[in-house]
């Protein structure tokens, strides 16, 4: 855990600080601590910050993690992982390797924009958020995947994501999930480590899907 650019931004680099995020959460909310018994430390997913990991995570918008992970082998595999070649690329060529036609138009918008990934490194996350929503494509969620897992911040809580909007249905009784704006602000109260809060619910969500699946 370091804090970085003077910003008090902690940055979530290892197991470590992974877990010191899950002793404060199961101080803070026992419901939590309860989902670490269930499901241990979560994984840490962190990768490097740039376009590569950007693109990647709009191609898994709103589609299943192995179906994004197929799409995103193709597209490395073609040579089209890279802004330059991207820009270059035909909607024909983008197409066929299994990309919608919206999002075809959103890497290229990505490849094409001004962002500096690392001056984005050294941002509060609110200009993080509004630098990236600037691009064609790229929303908040996306915004929001990209702090957690590209550079590590420590109080972001995607509410927009279905999973997590179940699980924290889940874990609360609810019969339907809740509204992404509950979802927000019920994640209030794991501030400042509402990443840690999110990693463990998304492996709540995952476990109870495989617990679900095998019964």
């Amino acid at each position: 855990m370091r804090i970085e650019g003077g910003q008090n931004k902690m940055v979530i680099n290892s197991n470590d600080d992974l877990m010191r995020g899950i002793n404060e959460l199961s101080k803070i909310d026992p419901s939590l601590d309860f989902v670490f018994q269930k499901v241990g430390t979560p994984p840490l997913r962190r990768t490097q910050p740039g376009f590569e990991t950007l693109a990647r995570i709009i191609i898994a918008q709103q589609i299943s993690r192995t179906a994004a992970d197929a799409i995103s082998m193709r597209l490395e595999q073609a040579g089209l992982i890279d802004p330059k070649h991207v820009a270059q690329a035909s909607d024909i060529e983008l197409v066929e390797i299994g990309l919608s036609t919206a999002k075809a138009r959103y890497l290229r918008a990505l490849s094409r924009s001004s962002i500096d990934f690392e001056e984005l490194s050294a941002m509060p996350d609110v200009d993080v958020v509004k630098t990236l929503s600037s691009v064609e494509g790229i929303g908040r969620w996306t915004a929001e995947i990209y702090l957690i897992s590209a550079l590590g911040r420590c109080d972001i809580f995607p509410s927009g994501d279905l999973a997590l909007r179940k699980a924290t249905g889940r874990l609360l009784a609810l019969e339907i999930p809740p509204s992404e704006a509950t979802v927000r602000k019920i994640a209030v109260r794991w501030t400042p480590w509402r990443s840690v809060a999110a990693r463990l619910l998304w492996a709540y969500y995952s476990s109870e899907n495989e617990r679900k699946a095998s019964t």
